[in-house]
């Protein structure tokens, strides 16, 4: 997710860029949606089903997006059992009784619908997850009765400026996800959010802590004050990539030493890296470098080892015809996993054999005082050497060739449609598509980029956005497979907010009661 606000933005307007990444099947699609309530709400964007909201968006004033954030909220107590009475527990010398409830179900099975019933047990602390002996492990997370978060996003939708926007944060419903939001006016906003507890200090939260006595219990989450957060930044732009909050922009940026050890993950992976420099090589970006830019398939992790590869290579004892082969392919070929790429399968096969062969990967490990330039190096010559072998002997036994172009085999398909199409989920290619191995040696995306938002605040806004795998789940619907021809082609649609646009623009209208 991007934000880019009046001190990068070419035309001074919030800009905003929102691609969060699922599997392209069940729950986990996407749905672009477009809910106006004249006078109430106009929004746009993408939601799961179930959900009555936009969970990414924008209206007339803002848009935000969000990624997943390492949200470590939830707790396990380890409770003493009675030795005389099982269903009890140890709690400030004292008992405590375990509840029991029971529940019925129905559940599907080869023979017919069959009503089975089970029994849960509760301490105070939450449910009984695993009995062990004389020990019983509870769960225990802020997030067990909490609903209203449904509320919480239906408020961001309304919003009008950013005190509007972060009044509805201040509910404190939604558990977890980093957010982006940008406006009309050029603010930029950053929240690491969640629903952290108040944890008692000297515990390792990350294992399960003794709940025999109330010194470890909390009852409290922090408020949205004291979450890792950034306004305005002086660079102008905030971006995120699943990765710790400390890194969502340059220079002036959050000081992790402020936080607890639970709050955030510690480092910045090759796609937030690519990202962050992508924006920050950028003065004044525009809307239409921005979806451009979305499309990234560059492979910063190609960067910084092939030259070494290569290298390794040219000076290793081994002078076979495939080697020197291999030397030609990979110094031709320019670091990114497009469609038409000629070295990409040899590199990313390379990758796949070496770093199962050795503990050292790298020269220079990731280093938080150098977090967008680690890691660096190959750090195990040897076993990278026997790694490209096996990646020269496997694409020769493969393939028959060294040069396969990347989207030869790895491909979209859906319905009768099955095109080529560039990306990886990893290496820090911004076209983030993960790849499931088929017949022949041929992949198939499966998840990764799903939902792309591109918006300027202009008034109106001026947005685009594609679903990769299209609205439409009918095989019978021209709307099947349009926008996965569009996404591969890497290309968007516009989108219209006011009802004169949407009018002009309407395929098919119903009305209840029709």
């Amino acid at each position: 997710m991007w934000a880019v606000g009046k001190g990068r933005s070419q035309s001074g307007h919030g800009m905003l860029l929102a691609n969060p990444h699922l599997r392209w099947e069940g729950a986990q699609l996407f749905h672009e949606i477009q809910l106006t309530v004249p006078g109430r709400i106009n929004v746009t964007g993408a939601t799961l089903i179930g959900f009555p909201v936009v969970l990414i968006g924008f209206n007339d004033y803002m848009g935000w997006s969000l990624t997943v954030n390492e949200h470590h909220a939830d707790s396990v107590y380890e409770l003493e059992l009675n030795p005389q009475n099982p269903n009890e527990y140890l709690y400030d010398g004292g008992m405590l009784p375990l509840r029991s409830t029971s529940f019925s179900i129905d559940v599907k099975t080869d023979s017919g619908i069959v009503k089975r019933t089970e029994t849960e047990l509760w301490s105070h602390y939450g449910p009984i997850i695993r009995i062990q002996g004389n020990k019983a492990y509870a769960y225990n997370s802020p997030n067990l009765a909490n609903v209203n978060f449904l509320s919480e996003f239906n408020l961001m939708a309304k919003a009008r400026s950013f005190t509007e926007f972060r009044g509805a944060l201040g509910m404190q419903e939604i558990p977890m996800f980093n957010l982006a939001y940008t406006d009309r006016d050029g603010n930029v906003f950053y929240l690491y959010n969640g629903r952290f507890p108040v944890r008692p200090k000297g515990h390792d939260w990350s294992k399960p802590v003794s709940g025999s006595d109330s010194s470890t219990e909390w009852y409290t989450i922090l408020p949205i004050a004291e979450l890792p957060q950034l306004y305005d930044p002086p660079s102008g732009f905030i971006q995120n990539c699943n990765d710790a909050p400390w890194y969502v922009t340059t220079g002036e940026s959050i000081d992790h030493t402020q936080y607890p050890a639970y709050e955030g993950d510690s480092e910045v992976g090759w796609r937030g890296q690519a990202s962050i420099r992508i924006l920050e090589s950028a003065p004044a970006i525009t809307l239409e470098e921005i979806k451009k830019d979305k499309y990234s398939e560059h492979l910063l992790l190609a960067e910084r080892l092939k030259p070494e590869l290569v290298e390794l290579a040219r000076q290793s004892q081994n002078t076979s015809p495939e080697m020197q082969e291999a030397v030609k392919v990979l110094e031709k070929w320019q670091d990114r996993a497009t469609a038409q790429s000629e070295g990409a399968m040899l590199f990313v096969k390379w990758w796949d054999e070496y770093r199962r062969s050795t503990h050292k990967l790298f020269q220079v490990d990731w280093a938080a005082d150098q977090p967008f330039s680690t890691p660096r190096g190959i750090g195990d010559p040897k076993a990278a050497m026997t790694a490209l072998i096996s990646a020269i002997t496997w694409s020769k036994t493969t393939y028959g060739k060294l040069d396969v172009p990347w989207g030869e085999v790895h491909r979209l398909r859906r319905g009768n449609l099955d095109v080529a199409v560039g990306g990886l989920s990893a290496m820090g290619s911004l076209r983030s598509i993960a790849f499931r191995e088929g017949p022949a040696n041929r992949w198939t995306g499966i998840g990764g980029d799903s939902y792309v938002l591109a918006v300027e605040f202009t008034d109106p806004p001026t947005a685009f956005s594609v679903l990769e795998y299209s609205e439409s789940s009918d095989t019978q619907s021209k709307h099947f497979n349009d926008q996965l021809k569009l996404f591969a082609e890497e290309g968007y649609k516009q989108l219209w907010t006011r009802e004169k646009d949407i009018k002009a623009h309407t395929e098919r209208a119903y009305h209840p009661g029709e």
